[in-house]
């Protein structure tokens, strides 16, 4: 309706010139706008907005008034609606009661809300007053109050069920301040259960999502929209959105955290439903990183180009850009908080060509792209950081190299320079920044790289050697570097994959999950280990994601505290909190036995 009225001032002031436009309009009752009294100027107006007759001839008035006043009349609903009217229906109950008693009597109260678990029931009383009060000040806060009211015991009972009542409460207290219109979400808790249910859910164990809608509160939308959608964005739709947001932006850092921020919400929400797999939450995060990754490149080499030229190779065609992930974000499988491996190459050397117009400095290629490689790496990290990222060139032997030559980086596995760690590594490696055919080529020369690895026996003690080093500097129940963590299976699935390489029959993937079906496809695991090693791996990835939402200070350990794992055994829908600590311990005993067993294998 906005958007018609918006038109309709458009047109009107097309058809009347400004000097005349006073003496030639006259105001509506609802004073929302003006009209030519002139019924020519009106048929005029009413042909320019398409409102015609039956014939097609002429601006057809009659019909033009109405829908005019149709949307006067539709306006004014939706603002009594929001602002000034109350819910239908009889408030009933005991809470209803007391939210809208100006003074509830303490003893009522006291008996009513330790009965759904709050142990201060006045402090619980004064947060649910608060909830009742409007933080815009223009909203009715009788009627903020009244819809409370009618929600109050659906959504008492909810809270009771989490196993910290009180907290939870004032999370919501917290959460539901930054959004505003409260009245609008109690109704939409009173119409939409599951909505509600979320809500609590969120606010009982997952403040690292609830921290996001109290910084960010416009996205309720995409907590809702998470609740209906069908699956998680594509990697393509990801880019394609971080490509309209960030289209002639001069600073394109807020709107990347918000794209990241919105993202994560959605995967959050939809990982806390179960509604995806571990490596479907895993894919979409790796995807959102990537699309931010990329719209940072995009936006400094633009920026560098316009000061020292565009580079080239010798034969004066483009020489271009390469990153290629490693680690999580190579095996696309990275969780909430990881740190992006990420190597910077370039396609070939040469100097960069002045553009028509430009400044007439100009560099070698090798210093422009050590340049945006540091632009990148700086702006990655300064924006709150956006991410924490790891890019220095650990792969070429040469850390004090932002970027390097991509003949340069695949000379150093080709001779045979590159250490074991490294050449592991590559079972992960994936080109995701530069052209549709330089990434496809650098794809396929990582993939021969892998295929065509020495395999001596002496590696598998050298990986063993590796492994316990990395497990003696964790605490025990760290879940990744800990015994038979996830890194068992990540570095086993690497190890066996670089061992037979040479089998054609092995397919490489860089997931984990996947580069393990591979190697049972391939004959090379049974299919039972494949299937416990793969399922084993889900568990701990989860485990691991959850207590990512629930934002724990150590990223990787099982949580000693009763209250983190009351909230953890809550988060992951599982009545008792040791029986998750039971699948972690049997998933990590199982992981120790294969590694073991498989790193010895013919």
């Amino acid at each position: 309706n906005y958007a018609r009225l918006c038109r309709l001032e458009h047109h009107l002031s097309m058809i009347l010139e400004p000097s005349a436009m006073e003496s030639q309009t006259a105001r509506l009752d609802h004073g929302a706008g003006t009209l030519p009294v002139d019924l020519e100027l009106r048929r005029r107006l009413a042909w320019r907005l398409g409102i015609r007759d039956e014939e097609g001839s002429m601006g057809d008035i009659n019909r033009f008034e109405q829908l005019l006043q149709q949307t006067f009349r539709i306006n004014r609903r939706i603002i009594n609606h929001l602002m000034i009217d109350t819910a239908d229906g009889e408030a009933a109950g005991i809470e209803t009661e007391l939210l809208l008693d100006p003074e509830p009597d303490r003893e009522l109260v006291g008996t009513t809300l330790r009965g759904y678990g709050f142990d201060d029931p006045q402090r619980a009383m004064e947060s649910l007053t608060l909830l009742g009060r409007e933080s815009v000040p223009f909203l009715s806060a009788r009627r903020c109050r009244h819809f409370l009211a009618l929600v109050a015991p659906p959504l008492l009972t909810e809270i009771s069920q989490t196993p910290f009542p009180s907290q939870t409460l004032e999370s919501l207290v917290e959460v539901t301040d930054s959004l505003g219109a409260k009245s609008t979400l109690w109704e939409l808790f009173r119409t939409n259960p599951p909505t509600m249910r979320l809500m609590v859910r969120l606010c009982a164990a997952a403040p690292y999502l609830t921290g996001i809608l109290v910084r960010h509160p416009g996205m309720i939308d995409e907590l809702i929209d998470s609740l209906i959608m069908n699956s998680l964005p594509s990697a393509e739709r990801l880019d394609a959105q971080s490509i309209e947001l960030c289209r002639a932006a001069e600073d394109i850092g807020p709107i990347l955290q918000s794209f990241k921020n919105c993202a994560h919400l959605t995967v959050g929400v939809r990982d806390i439903l179960g509604k995806d797999t571990i490596e479907a939450t895993h894919r979409a995060l790796s995807d959102t990183a990537e699309a931010c990754l990329r719209r940072i490149i995009d936006h400094e080499q633009e920026k560098l180009a316009e000061q020292l030229g565009d580079p080239a190779d010798d034969s004066g065609d483009p020489a271009h850009f390469v990153a290629i992930a490693l680690g999580k974000l190579g095996g696309r499988e990275p969780n909430y908080h990881s740190d992006l491996d990420v190597v910077f190459l370039y396609t070939a050397d040469g100097q960069t060509q002045r553009r028509v117009g430009g400044p007439r400095t100009t560099t070698t290629n090798r210093e422009f792209f050590g340049l945006l490689a540091d632009r990148v790496r700086e702006s990655v990290t300064a924006l709150g950081p956006l991410y924490e990222l790891d890019s220095r060139l650990r792969m070429t032997g040469d850390e004090d190299l932002s970027c390097a030559a991509v003949d340069a980086f695949f000379r150093r596995f080709r001779h045979g320079i590159a250490p074991l760690w490294q050449r592991m590594a590559l079972c992960k490696a994936r080109c995701f920044v530069g052209t549709r055919q330089v990434r496809g080529w650098i794809n396929r020369e990582l993939g021969r790289l892998v295929r065509h690895s020495d395999w001596h026996p002496h590696m598998a003690d050298e990986i063993l050697e590796l492994r316990m080093h990395l497990q003696e500097t964790a605490a025990p129940s760290n879940l990744k570097r800990g015994e038979g963590g996830t890194l068992d299976v990540e570095m086993l699935a690497e190890m066996l994959t670089l061992k037979h390489a040479n089998n054609e029959q092995l397919t490489l993937r860089t997931g984990t999950t996947a580069a393990l079906q591979a190697l049972a496809d391939a004959g090379v695991v049974s299919e039972d280990q494949a299937l416990t090693l793969i399922g084993n791996y889900r568990i701990l990835r989860r485990i691991e994601a959850n207590l990512r939402l629930m934002n724990t200070p150590q990223r990787h350990q099982f949580p000693d505290a009763e209250q983190e794992r009351r909230n953890l055994a809550f988060l992951m829908n599982e009545q008792d909190p040791d029986m998750i600590l039971a699948q972690c311990q049997n998933a990590r005993r199982s992981n120790r036995r294969l590694f073991e067993e498989l790193l010895r294998s013919p």
